[in-house]
């Protein structure tokens, strides 16, 4: 799953306009740079104020409205020091590719004569490997081919480009070694999205030659080199005077709902009701009394009608929200959308209605439900469930847990028994195969809405026949009301084979094999070839 999570991830880094060189020596860097660099002009490094290095003028410049308006503003300025990432930071690289590729995109005209083409590796081979019954499984380039993208960028610019690149590599093993690397490349992924909006959209707002753009674009590519900057300092001891700490009575339900609706304008089948955020319930709060993390219920559409779903909001060590996490996938952090972000920095969301702060254990604020409990029905998953749905025999437990506990291994039990892990044999599949099936414990102890994912249809339909062999169940409760509960089963198995290759048998595996090792990364060139950081072949 991570392989697949980071493959998917390599090609979207790639296809947002990422710029290659044809050869990486990451070792060679340091050295390159002190060559390229000791040619610029001496001004620029020498003989000039550690801290402003040109003289006090300001070009007019505006990153307003944008998603990371502070940040790119910040840059312009040269307040480096507030800028709350670093040079060998992934998003970083991803910013910096992201201005290259616009600039080059919109501005060509403007570019020197002696501008270089970007360029990216693209597979020119691949091995395809198929099973008995003709479909493909797996696909793996064999061969690579460097090709111009048709943009092209200032020698400098692509310099530091070429500069950002040594650290690419590290960035990406680290990504796959996190343990919720799924959330960290949604994560990743929304953000290279509004990152590259906002480089566009800095370019259509400041224009190609303005003396703005020119003077981000060089504090860019001295963050890039690990240089100072072209500091204007009225503007960035005025920002500091402006500064506020963040306040701990906002408005957290109106908060929370425009994060939501944000988020949901890129979901696919679900649609938000607006204005249907209630019971907002924060858990923890930070020590100087703002919210640390908060759990609220909204109202959405989906396949089955009218739903009432839930999300758990986590903020950051300066009391800023950070992640989205949602009832369907409760360990997967969604990025909070940065204009909302930055709004709530600066005490937009000020309710000046709120009550006096009392003490953390008894804080909450509550708003008024905007439907009856008994007209929506909540989904919960299996996972974080109040009280779980219990399986006939295992009401006596002592709790929750052990509930939760026996409930799991009755159904494992079922399914086991009476998975037909032949059908692998005569599917002619091979190895280690898992399938996915997903159903719900509705709010009256039923099986519904079962769903599965398998490598052969006829594994699909067998999870399917499985699943409903299971006995109706105590239903779940979620705030002391019934509720339905999604769970999620994996079914794996192994097609043996003898020294021949022929298939003898197919054995269930009560536990998924893990390989530690393939788990937590990829091979450095299996990275190399998917980012395109290999050499020519």
């Amino acid at each position: 799953m991570k392989k697949l999570i980071l493959l998917l991830l390599f090609i979207a880094v790639s296809e947002t306009g990422r710029a290659f060189v044809n050869e990486v020596h990451p070792f060679s860097w340091r050295v390159r740079d002190s060559i390229l660099l000791a040619g610029e002009k001496a001004e620029e490094l020498q003989g000039l104020n550690k801290n402003s290095r040109f003289n006090e003028s300001v070009p007019d410049f505006s990153a307003n409205g944008l998603n990371f308006e502070i940040e790119l503003t910040d840059i312009f300025m040269g307040n480096f020091e507030d800028v709350p990432f670093k040079r060998d930071e992934l998003f970083f690289n991803l910013l910096f590719n992201a201005y290259v590729t616009e600039y080059a995109k919109n501005c060509d005209s403007t570019l020197p004569p002696d501008k270089i083409e970007l360029t990216k590796r693209e597979c020119s081979s691949q091995e395809i490997v198929k099973n008995g019954y003709g479909i493909t499984i797996s696909r793996n380039c064999v061969s690579w081919r460097t090709v111009g993208t048709g943009y092209f960028a200032a020698p400098k610019m692509y310099t530091a480009l070429q500069t950002l690149e040594q650290f690419l590599l590290g960035n990406v093993l680290s990504m796959a070694q996190n343990a919720d690397v799924m959330g960290a490349s949604v994560k990743m992924t929304g953000e290279m999205k509004s990152v590259h909006m906002d480089m566009a959209a800095l370019v259509r707002m400041n224009g190609c030659d303005s003396p703005g753009i020119k003077r981000f674009q060089e504090n860019l590519r001295l963050f890039a080199h690990d240089l100072q900057p072209i500091r204007i300092e009225s503007m960035i001891a005025k920002r500091k005077g402006e500064k506020t700490e963040v306040a701990m009575n906002q408005d957290v339900r109106l908060l929370v709902e425009d994060l939501v609706y944000e988020n949901s304008r890129q979901w696919n089948f679900n649609s938000f009701h607006k204005g249907s955020v209630d019971q907002v319930l924060i858990l923890t709060y930070d020590s100087k009394g703002r919210p640390g993390k908060l759990t609220a219920e909204y109202l959405f559409t989906g396949f089955n009608g009218k739903k009432k779903g839930s999300v758990t909001v986590t903020f950051n060590s300066k009391g800023l929200p950070d992640c989205l996490y949602f009832f369907d996938f409760p360990s997967t952090c969604r990025p909070t959308s940065r204009k909302i972000v930055n709004t709530y920095a600066q005490n937009g969301y000020m309710n000046k209605t709120m009550p006096e702060v009392v003490p953390a254990q008894t804080r909450r604020q509550q708003f008024p439900t905007k439907v009856s409990n008994q007209e929506v029905p909540m989904d919960v998953p299996f996972a974080v469930i109040e009280s779980v749905p219990i399986f006939p025999g295992c009401g006596n437990e002592i709790n929750n847990e052990a509930k939760k506990k026996c409930t799991s291994q009755k159904i494992s039990e079922i399914v086991n028994q009476n998975f037909n892990t032949r059908l692998g044999t005569h599917l002619g599949l091979s190895g280690i195969n898992r399938v996915i099936v997903q159903f719900r414990i509705d709010h009256n102890g039923n099986i519904a809405d079962i769903k599965s994912r398998a490598p052969h249809p006829a594994l699909e339909e067998e999870a399917e026949r499985v699943v409903n062999l299971l006995p109706k169940m105590t239903p779940g409760k979620q705030r002391g009301r019934p509720a339905g509960v999604f769970y999620s089963l994996p079914i794996v198995f192994q097609v043996m084979e003898d020294e021949s290759g022929k298939k003898i048998k197919a054995t269930p595996l009560k536990k998924e094999i893990k390989n530690n090792e393939a788990r937590k990364s990829i091979s450095s060139t299996k990275l190399k070839e998917l980012f395109n950081l290999n050499k020519d072949k």
